[in-house]
């Protein structure tokens, strides 16, 4: 259950709950069942998205395999590893969770590799397109906000003054 929601059933032992309480909690709950299908969609369309994205930064960085060992690899699995938490985030409706969890501690890692912050939101810009041409519109409009939120957030550091990209 999101943050907002964890705080009001937290209140309940000091105070009665309000009918706006109860629509909010009836809001959420009501829509967890769409966002578990978004999620199972997005699960299922990830791995060919991530391909296609490397494709797509092969073309625009294509020096940065030399710079790093593993470097396409490495990139899959990252952007595995950070849509699963971001599927997370959407069905939990809470941005907070996956910038806690994964996007602050990888931004810091790519940061401390010499990468330039715009191939870091490309890299999840890309990833965020090549997911709307594969999920359906009800998916996307779940998981737009949090991959956006996360472009917005992944390359937010100083460019490197030796860029490996």
């Amino acid at each position: 259950m999101n943050r907002e929601l964890t705080k009001l059933v937290a209140e309940f032992d000091q105070r009665e709950i309000t009918d706006e309480d109860a629509g909010r909690m009836l809001d959420y709950a009501s829509s967890v069942k769409a966002r578990l299908k978004a999620a199972a969609e997005v699960d299922s369309q990830k791995r060919s998205a991530i391909k296609a994205t490397i494709g797509r930064l092969k073309t625009k960085y294509p020096n940065f395999e030399g710079y790093h060992h593993a470097a396409w690899g490495k990139s899959a699995r990252d952007m595995g590893l950070t849509t699963n938490v971001l599927m997370q985030s959407m069905v939990l409706d809470e941005t907070l969770y996956a910038e806690e969890k994964v996007i602050i501690w990888l931004r810091t890692i790519l940061a401390s590799f010499n990468m330039t912050p715009e191939h870091v939101r490309d890299a999840y810009a890309f990833l965020l397109e090549e997911l709307e041409s594969r999920v359906s519109r009800e998916a996307l409009e779940l998981i737009r906000p949090v991959f956006e939120r996360c472009v917005e957030l992944i390359g937010a550091f100083p460019e490197p003054a030796s860029p490996r990209v």
